[in-house]
C-alpha cells in the first residue's frame, strides 16, 4: 500500500487513514471525559483519608507487628489477613478502572501511521 494513501497528516501527526476512518465512524471522544472523571475518582480513592494509601500504611504497621515483632501497629480488632484482603479488593477495583481506561485509549493508539516499508 502506498504511504501517501495509507496515512493522513493531521493537526496531531501522521495517522493511519483506515484506522482514522473507523474511529470517525464509531469512537465517541466524550468517553475520554468520563476517563478524566474516573482518574479523579481513582486519585481520591488512593490518597483520601482511609484510602488505599492509608490502608497500605496501616497494613505495614500491622505486618511489622506480626512479622517483625514491632510494637502494636494498627487497630487490634482488625486481623492482618482481613486488612490485607480488604486492600487487595480495593486494588482490584483500581485495576478494573485502569483496564477500562486502557481499553478506551487503545483505539487511539491504533491510529499509528502505517510504515511505508511494511
Amino acid at each position: 500500500m502506498n504511504a501517501d494513501t495509507s496515512n493522513v497528516n493531521t493537526a496531531h501527526g501522521l495517522v493511519s487513514r483506515s484506522a482514522l476512518e473507523d474511529l470517525q465512524a464509531s469512537y465517541d471522544t466524550r468517553a475520554l471525559l468520563g476517563g478524566v472523571d474516573a482518574v479523579d475518582n481513582l486519585a481520591r480513592s488512593l490518597k483520601s483519608e482511609g484510602g488505599v494509601r492509608d490502608q497500605l500504611l496501616q497494613l505495614h504497621a500491622m505486618a511489622s507487628t506480626v512479622v517483625n515483632g514491632a510494637g502494636l501497629g494498627g487497630p487490634p480488632e482488625v486481623s492482618l489477613p482481613d486488612a490485607a484482603a480488604d486492600l487487595i479488593e480495593r486494588l482490584s477495583e483500581v485495576r478494573e478502572v485502569i483496564a477500562k481506561l486502557t481499553q478506551l485509549l487503545a483505539p487511539l493508539a491504533r491510529l499509528a501511521a502505517i510504515d511505508a516499508d511494511s
